[in-house]
């Protein structure tokens, strides 16, 4: 149930629209035409849209392995990886493995993480470093955060000194980059996806 729910939200993040201008077609670019005939070049230029849908998506799932998270934490992550890949299986979607506690982990292929970290939770570091991966790239990237804390640590760039602001601040920059952060909390009490009470959304 889980896996299927994501593969949804993964199809609607990863598919993006790529526009080009070819010679013919059906579908007028009315600024390529007004520029195609003031430099006099009618004839040959291209003014007509074409539109094909593009899939593919970078997606980092950046996981809390912080000692809190041992035990039932820990066995709910291992959960989530399995349901994301079972939801990324016949998808156009490349995915990366990172663990956080006080420092932060860099797995080559999802998997475990039974073993490693341990100690406190530097989650907004972890994820402001994965902010500045998701920029770095022209592709679609998207980061999925699996915790069961929240933000005590400030940034480590352009902080307010405030924690909560700076996760605020954080949210606001990956949406004016067009990156989607997904933050699943884990909690013991929490065996299934829950309805946010501030959005509404699951």
């Amino acid at each position: 149930k889980g896996a299927y729910r994501l593969q949804s939200e993964l199809e609607r993040i990863k598919m993006s629209i790529k526009r080009r201008l070819r010679e013919e077609g059906d579908d007028l670019d009315i600024e390529a035409f007004i520029d195609a005939k003031l430099g006099d070049d009618l004839q040959n230029a291209s003014i007509f849209t074409d539109f094909t849908k593009e899939s593919g998506l970078d997606l980092l799932v950046l996981t809390d392995c912080s000692g809190s998270m041992y035990g039932n934490g820990i066995t709910m992550v291992d959960q989530a990886m399995a349901d994301i890949q079972e939801a990324t299986r016949n998808l156009k979607v490349k995915t990366h493995l990172w663990a956080f506690s006080n420092e932060l982990y860099m797995f080559t292929k999802p998997g475990s993480v039974r073993g490693t970290g341990g100690g406190g939770t530097d989650l907004l570091p972890a994820l402001d470093t994965a902010l500045e991966w998701a920029m770095q790239s022209k592709s679609k990237r998207g980061i999925i955060m699996l915790t069961d804390g929240y933000p005590t640590s400030c940034r480590r760039r352009k902080s307010t000194g405030d924690p909560k602001q700076d996760m605020f601040n954080l949210i606001k920059e990956a949406r004016q980059n067009d990156i989607v952060i997904s933050i699943l909390c884990i909690n013991e009490a929490v065996q299934e996806w829950t309805t946010c009470p501030h959005c509404g959304q699951s």
